[in-house]
């Protein structure tokens, strides 16, 4: 097999990841329980109608909304990460993919704003570090890729918007 090219080699290092990151919540999820919810065909009783009321209410993890989590460059920082994970885990979302996309500001150091390179080692251990994170929480994570960030924020004009 020939050696890889550099786009070849991005796809791989991505592969990994989004592989690591599925396996992780795979993981999750076989350890968390259901609650119990009224089945279709039962009778519906004061009962049902309280328990279905008080699920409404307060949802189980597992029947949470998920969201879509973009990372802009993506400059991200971990503590930034751990921040807005924490403040998603105590509104009620139950679990987020990351998006991670071009990015909507230059490099400053100044405002400690810095992209990392797409599948960088450095965007490698964010991601790491944010499936560590989202497990310590107990919050579902995947990582879904940008096609536009894959090809070096080139878009071939079939994908471009019309």
């Amino acid at each position: 097999m020939g050696k890889l090219t550099n786009r070849s080699d991005l796809l791989l290092r991505l592969l990994v990841s989004l592989a690591s990151l599925y396996s992780s919540a795979i993981a999750q999820q076989s350890t968390r329980q259901r609650s119990p919810v009224p089945a279709v065909n039962q009778t519906i009783t004061a009962s049902n109608i309280a328990e279905l009321e008080r699920l409404f209410q307060n949802p189980p993890d597992d029947s949470r909304i998920m969201m879509r989590w973009w990372w802009f460059g993506p400059a991200v920082t971990k503590p930034e990460l751990e921040r807005e994970m924490r403040l998603m885990k105590e509104g009620g979302i139950g679990g987020f993919g990351v998006q991670a996309g071009y990015p909507v500001v230059l490099d400053d150091a100044a405002n400690g704003i810095r992209a990392l390179p797409f599948l960088s080692d450095e965007f490698i251990e964010a991601l790491r570090f944010t499936a560590e994170k989202a497990r310590e929480l107990g919050v579902p994570v995947l990582a879904e890729a940008d096609l536009a960030a894959m090809l070096d924020g080139s878009v071939p004009d079939v994908l471009r918007p019309a």
